[in-house]
């Protein structure tokens, strides 16, 4: 067999060198989960984290919202995650082994329950969906089974046990929502923060003289986090911008950032001063 060439020899040489000094160079990496585009999650909380960790690479895996995050960062696909706390709450309870490594850095703003109706229909309250139906399954439109919506009909459906007999459907967005109007639902449901009056679910449900939000006002005061305080909590919320605007009262937990007990202590300092979270406690 030929040598290679000396002058090739060195080309392939310095570029070896240059593509290590280029890995060396390179900025560290960061792989989180948030949630769908529209949501607080990825619009908010994800794009704080991409400006405040600027000499990190954030990496995002898509994800359908808590559930589906929760999953990932109990198998180590990412560092960090934001979930919704009745969702946390139900999901450790019901493994603790499986969230050992995993834990809580903080609580962020508000997760709200909006639940859309159509005006005049059977439906005219949460409480009638945890009755039994007079004829037929209510059907509840809420998006996928790993989303946090779903997750948190789940835990309201423990404690709840009448919201079990509701037929749930994997549809969401303004799919739903126009759906909903044309009769094949009883009621969409969605959570997000009450902050976000742009949310195209709730821009759409403003738009449609056929629809309506139910208030929910239900507070399941027995459930906790792991730290011991409420998951639940009832607010009236704002369901249109401006002075004056109509509000709803329904129910409302918290969304939170978590983050792998392997994840780097500078990195969860980080994550701590861009969402200006208190320092952990002492044990």
């Amino acid at each position: 067999m030929k040598k290679l060439r000396t002058p090739f020899r060195a080309s392939l040489t310095l570029a070896i060198l240059l593509l290590a000094a280029s890995a060396e160079s390179a900025p560290p990496s960061v792989w989180i989960a948030s949630g769908p585009a529209g949501g607080s999650y990825r619009g908010v909380y994800a794009k704080a984290l991409e400006q405040g960790l600027d000499d990190y690479l954030v990496l995002h895996r898509t994800t359908s919202g808590s559930g589906q995050n929760l999953d990932l960062i109990s198998e180590g696909k990412v560092a960090v995650a934001f979930v919704q706390a009745d969702v946390y709450a139900d999901r450790v309870a019901a493994d603790p082994e499986r969230f050992a490594d995993v834990g809580v850095l903080g609580r962020l703003a508000d997760e709200c329950f909006y639940v859309a109706a159509r005006l005049g229909a059977r439906v005219a309250s949460i409480d009638e969906l945890a009755a039994p139906a007079p004829v037929r399954p209510y059907e509840v439109a809420m998006g996928p089974p790993d989303s946090g919506t779903a997750g948190s009909w789940r835990y309201l459906a423990r404690l709840r046990p009448g919201l079990a007999s509701a037929k749930t459907h994997d549809v969401t967005g303004r799919h739903a929502i126009q759906m909903l109007s044309d009769g094949f639902f009883d009621a969409v449901m969605w959570v997000t923060d009450p902050a976000n009056l742009e949310h195209p679910m709730l821009s759409d449900v403003r738009a449609n003289e056929k629809l309506k939000l139910l208030e929910v006002g239900e507070s399941v005061r027995g459930a906790q986090l792991p730290d011991g305080a409420h998951v639940y909590d009832v607010r009236s919320i704002a369901i249109e911008p401006g002075a004056g605007a109509r509000k709803v009262r329904t129910l409302c937990t918290t969304a939170l950032v978590i983050a792998r007990d392997d994840t780097p202590p500078d990195l969860v300092a980080r994550v701590r001063k861009i969402f200006r979270l208190p320092p952990p406690r002492s044990p």
